[in-house]
């Protein structure tokens, strides 16, 4: 992966128009953290690979990944990696596939322990 550059550096000189350019165009990655009790496991394993099918539907959505905790069976972490922030916020968040998706993993919202973005820095 090419390196990117960093949001923050950015954001600190007196450019806002590089912030948003970023904003626009480079890819972010969102992690999503659950703790799913042991009698939903299965089904949230089922309910997340139908998930995955609709995030593969979004232009915006450039990956997907469902990982499972080997030490602590219930914790799940879900990796998303998006074209940009406004490609998942604006663009996949006000279509109709984000509609199909959220009602799938609606029951599990409760469940979750963290959701948010990063910018990836290094990668091999």
């Amino acid at each position: 992966m090419a390196s990117v550059p960093r949001i923050g550096a950015i954001a600190s000189g007196d450019r806002p128009d590089c912030l948003l350019w970023i904003r626009e165009t480079v890819m972010v990655v969102e992690y999503i953290r659950y703790k799913v009790p042991s009698t939903d496991a299965q089904t949230f394993e089922k309910d997340y690979a139908t998930a995955g099918d609709i995030l593969g539907m979004s232009e915006h959505c450039l990956s997907y990944e469902l990982s499972r905790c080997v030490d602590e069976p219930g914790s799940y972490v879900v990796r998303i990696e998006w074209d940009s922030i406004d490609g998942h916020m604006q663009g996949f968040r006000h279509s109709d596939v984000f509609q199909r998706f959220f009602a799938v993993i609606r029951p599990y919202v409760n469940q979750i322990e963290e959701m948010r973005h990063y910018e990836p820095l290094s990668a091999h």
